[in-house]
């Protein structure tokens, strides 16, 4: 049920957070960085990272300290409670943004995967968990790539 309340939460904040003025195309010259992106469908502007408001990236910060303050790795208990805490640090991220445009979307683009990483985390075997702990952790290392 949790689950899927957060679904409901993640998918209604998602659409209604930001204001999605326009679309723009852009091109990309980096074959390397197009296809690191694909994966996520993010594409970056001009081949430099996209702005984003200070607090979105003030959020993705404090999901990174979570991220790295988190030592309770062999216990199934400490990764629901990790999950929690993220889920809230996103869901404040979410509800602070202020991005439009292009930058907006490719910052949804850049957000959607957060969600199985976070399904991950709640999982009841220890091994799904601790992957999905890895995948959210370079997940997260990746912003910088993408905005700035």
């Amino acid at each position: 049920m949790k689950l899927l309340k957060f679904g409901f939460l993640f998918a209604i904040l998602l659409v209604f957070s930001c204001k999605n003025s326009k679309k723009e195309t852009h091109t990309m010259t980096n074959h390397e960085t197009h296809k690191a992106s694909e994966s996520m469908g993010i594409q970056l502007h001009n081949n430099q990272p996209w702005e984003a408001n200070m607090e979105t990236t003030q959020g993705i910060i404090a999901m990174q300290d979570a991220m790295k303050a988190f030592t309770e790795k062999e216990e199934i208990r400490g990764y629901k409670n990790l999950k929690t805490q993220l889920e809230n640090e996103f869901a404040t991220l979410v509800a602070k943004c202020t991005m439009t445009g292009e930058a907006h979307d490719q910052l949804h683009n850049y957000l959607m995967p957060m969600k199985e990483y976070f399904n991950s985390l709640g999982a009841s075997d220890i091994q799904e968990a601790k992957k999905g702990f890895t995948k959210l952790e370079n997940h997260l290392m990746q912003y910088t790539t993408y905005f700035k």
